[in-house]
């Protein structure tokens, strides 16, 4: 699999985007079933991190991933947060007070 950071593309192809194709959806649930799962979760998901989560609860209640994510401070972002904190997870801020974005780490 080629990962082709800040590209937003995690297709291998050689050939041109013409901006069409099949995009195939999971839960991290799902996508984790017999596998490894991961000891860190980096998300950056333009506000779907909380369904992003809520896809891998299973995973994420027996595995405890460290997770690190951005929040929008112009946006509300009560509802992740608490979601990530009634998980079980502790919140901090990882990266100081840049403007309108943070960046936390939520650890069990």
């Amino acid at each position: 699999m080629f990962f082709d950071f800040g590209q937003s593309s995690f297709i291998e192809t050689d050939r041109k985007h013409d901006g069409e194709g099949v995009v195939h959806i999971d839960t991290l649930d799902n996508f984790f079933k017999g596998k490894a799962a991961p000891d860190l979760m980096i998300l950056d998901a333009e506000g779907y991190e909380e369904f992003i989560l809520k896809g891998g609860k299973e995973m994420i209640a027996t595995h405890h991933p460290d997770i690190i994510f951005e929040i929008n401070k112009t946006l509300s972002h009560d509802s992740l947060t608490e979601y990530i904190k009634g998980q079980g997870y502790t919140i901090r801020e990882i990266e100081g007070d840049h403007g309108r974005f943070v960046n936390a780490i939520a650890t069990i």
